[in-house]
């Protein structure tokens, strides 16, 4: 029997004239498998992280990053929730996340990406079980902040200062003792543990001069958990 492509098909499975369960199959497209000549990406080893914003909560994740993915500069992120179902061969899930991702990177369908597979977290709480109702269905800003104020992106601070001396940015300095202040919203706090803030220079038009400042701000084991670039625009 074949599958017609691009739909997922469920089948329920009876014994003695009573449902006993159901099972979805995807009848996948050619971009599920893996194509000739697409470069693989890179998945992380499993890594932990501990949480202030759901205190004594930690939660495992994986990174995998798309080839050509610039991780010091940015580039796209999304981030998978229920990220162990999802890891390597594992995929309990069939979603095929890094086939089909390097097949459509390759195919310049969709630009690199950093992808973060997260579970939920345990702990804290949630006292020893698992926390996923509470991120997950929970309405507030919480699990958002979780995400962009403690979860790495995919690169590291050394990463930033090679790529600061690559480029011949060398006005730039490392602070290990505190994040950097982030501005950006009316209720102002540090982000990360850690920061680097670097000085990219004046960039001049006809009429109005920009100058361009970034911070990237890591975790206490330099990980990279933010960047912020802040322009300021001045005229002649």
């Amino acid at each position: 029997m074949t599958l017609r492509l691009g739909t997922t098909h469920n089948y329920n499975y009876f014994v003695d004239g009573r449902s006993v369960g159901t099972y979805d199959v995807a009848g996948y497209n050619p971009d599920s498998y893996p194509l000739p000549g697409v470069e693989q990406g890179k998945l992380s080893e499993k890594k932990t992280l501990a949480s202030k914003i759901y205190p004594g909560m930690t939660a495992n994740y994986w990174v995998y990053v798309n080839t050509g993915a610039d991780v010091v500069r940015g580039a796209p992120l999304m981030v998978w929730q229920d990220g162990e179902t999802i890891v390597g061969n594992q995929d309990l899930l069939r979603l095929r996340l890094q086939i089909v991702s390097d097949n459509l990177v390759h195919k310049k369908l969709i630009p690199p990406m950093v992808h973060v597979l997260i579970s939920p977290g345990s702990g804290g709480e949630a006292q020893g079980t698992r926390m996923r109702s509470i991120q997950y269905d929970t309405v507030s800003d919480r699990y958002g902040k979780y995400l962009l104020e403690e979860v790495p992106l995919g690169g590291s601070q050394q990463d930033v200062i090679d790529m600061l001396r690559r480029n011949r940015w060398l006005d730039f300095e490392v602070n290990e003792l505190v994040g950097f202040d982030d501005q950006r919203t009316s209720t102002s706090g540090l982000v990360g543990a850690k920061h680097i803030r670097a000085n990219l220079g004046d960039y001049r038009g006809i009429i109005f001069s920009t100058n361009v400042t970034v911070f990237w701000g890591f975790n206490q084991r330099g990980e990279l958990i933010d960047v912020w670039v802040w322009k300021t625009t001045d005229s002649f």
